[in-house]
């Protein structure tokens, strides 16, 4: 047997053991120069960045306070500017609030200063027209008794004179007669003449027998001239309405007719008067061509309608139910003596 070789084995060891140190050596010696790396350039670049980031920070706040600032100071500019704006516009809305107000208040002013002005007018002018129909319905008056009295009596006086003369002439003389037979018929034509036109004016019947003969005549008289039929309709106590009430409903009749007769080339008029307990009602109506009530503002409808407002009463014109024109009037009448007495107890 071979003896062990002792020393080969403690050599083996002994180099193993000679290995070992090195390596810890090695490693001890990069722990060693890692922590002076990290001494030496990491820790100073964390350092150096922290700083570089907490400058960049301040900056940040720096430049956030900044712009704060400004944007503070902006707010506030904008703000100043829109006060003064909207404190520039409210005092410029206020300045042309209070001139239309003034404005409008003289153009109120003086729209009723022109409307008082207006309605005087109207007033005076109402007032002349009633003055006027009421001179011209006495100057009527005037001149039918004028031409009644006088003239009538005269030709009446002269007609019989000629038939005096006639009756003393000799029958043989035939130029004579004939003469005077031509004299007494234009003698008889100026009396119609003289007639008819004292009628036409005012008729004396109205004043003497009323309402209700003085319409019958003129409308016997109207269908003889014309030839229209003209149906008539009384109803009531006529001839017991005050002398204004007579005259006011005869004219109406009058001129309504008369305008039947120029302009409706009507054939048939109805007229209706009825006399009611406080009112009196007009109504005349025909078969004509029509009429157009803004239209119809002719001398005569405006007579008619002043007379009628001077009694306080309504008034209206325009096409009937059945075409032609319809005339419609309604005058309020006044109370009795015995009423008014009654009136004035109860009260």
């Amino acid at each position: 047997m071979r003896p062990r070789r002792n020393g080969g084995c403690s050599s083996d060891s002994n180099s193993v053991f000679r290995v070992r140190p090195s390596v810890s050596r090695t490693i001890v010696e990069k722990i060693m120069q890692s922590a002076k790396f990290l001494r030496r350039e990491v820790l100073p670049r964390r350092e150096a960045v922290l700083t570089i980031t907490r400058e960049i920070e301040e900056l940040n706040d720096a430049n956030l306070a900044v712009q704060r600032a400004e944007v503070a100071r902006r707010q506030a500019e904008f703000r100043d500017d829109l006060h003064r704006r909207l404190g520039r516009s409210l005092l410029v809305g206020f300045i042309i609030a209070v001139v239309a107000v003034l404005r409008l208040r003289a153009l109120e002013r003086r729209s009723d200063d022109q409307r008082l002005r207006a309605e005087e007018a109207e007033k005076e002018m109402r007032l002349l027209s009633q003055q006027l129909v009421a001179t011209q319905e006495e100057e009527r008056k005037k001149l039918t008794r004028e031409l009644h009295d006088h003239v009538g009596q005269m030709l009446t006086a002269l007609r019989m004179e000629i038939g005096r003369a006639e009756r003393a002439r000799d029958g043989s003389d035939a130029q004579a007669k004939q003469a005077l037979a031509e004299a007494k018929r234009l003698l008889d034509t100026i009396l119609r003449s003289v007639r008819d036109l004292v009628m036409g004016l005012r008729p004396s019947m109205l004043d003497d027998f009323g309402l209700q003969p003085a319409l019958e005549w003129h409308v016997r008289d109207f269908r003889r001239r014309f030839n229209v039929r003209v149906e008539l309709v009384l109803r009531g106590e006529l001839n017991a309405l005050p002398d204004h009430y007579r005259t006011c409903v005869y004219r109406i009749v009058q001129e309504a007719l008369t305008n039947c007769a120029r302009h409706a080339q009507a054939q048939r008029v109805t007229v209706s008067v009825c006399h009611e307990r406080d009112a009196l009602q007009l109504v005349i109506a025909d078969d004509g061509i029509g009429i157009d009530p803004r239209k119809a503002r002719g001398v005569g409808l405006v007579g008619i309608e002043e007379r009628v407002r001077e009694l306080r009463g309504e008034f209206s014109v325009g096409r009937g139910a059945e075409g032609g024109t319809e005339l419609r009037v309604s005058l309020p009448l006044p109370l009795a003596p015995e009423e008014v007495e009654l009136a004035r107890v109860a009260g």
